[in-house]
């Protein structure tokens, strides 16, 4: 199964003001920096957990239907399915008409079944299942623990800048941070995904 973001999340889970305000940062020299920290911050809660925390579009691709109809979608929440698709090894592109398409998104993984099958001559990565996941457009229905998680690695990296590295306060931070996330950690979505 292979996987690639289409389009990045249009916000971030937490504001610019409400990241200042835990920082304490009352200045806007560092405006950003900051910025850059929450998405950075996101983006490692987001690979701990495999969930995308904001509406983000997705590609999953497989090299083969399965043979009970049932995939399990590796990304959580999944909002919705945009198009599934089968490139054929003959060049053609065949689409599943959504109308045979069954998302059981509040289960995970979440399950896409389908009730009707393209042909079997998949080219390499020919099953193409385009969707959006997160837990909606801004932060406003992100559970408040990868919230927290967010701004508590923000604050470690913001204090942390320098040559100087602290083995126990990293070590301290992925102790807390891995007791807000741990609820969420079913689903990993790795490194190589982004």
């Amino acid at each position: 199964m292979h996987r690639q973001i289409l389009s990045a999340p249009q916000q971030e889970p937490v504001t610019l003001a409400e990241t200042k305000l835990w920082l304490r940062v009352d200045h806007a020299e560092d405006d950003s920096l900051i910025l850059n920290l929450i998405r950075t911050a996101r983006e490692r809660v987001e690979a701990r957990t495999g969930r995308a925390i904001i509406s983000q579009t997705w590609r999953i691709a497989l090299d083969c239907w399965p043979p009970d109809d049932a995939i399990a979608l590796p990304i959580a929440p999944v909002e919705s399915v945009l198009a599934v698709r089968a490139k054929q090894l003959s060049g053609g592109d065949v689409t599943v008409p959504g109308a045979s398409l069954r998302l059981l998104a509040y289960q995970e993984p979440a399950l896409l079944l389908a009730s009707v099958r393209p042909s079997t001559d998949y080219a390499r990565a020919g099953i193409e299942i385009d969707l959006v996941a997160g837990y909606g457009p801004s932060g406003a229905n992100c559970p408040p623990s990868l919230k927290q998680a967010i701004l508590l690695i923000v604050g470690h990296l913001y204090e942390a800048r320098g040559p100087q590295k602290d083995v126990a306060a990293e070590a301290s931070i992925r102790a807390e941070t891995d007791a807000l996330l741990r609820p969420y950690m079913s689903l990993r979505l790795s490194g190589a995904m982004r």
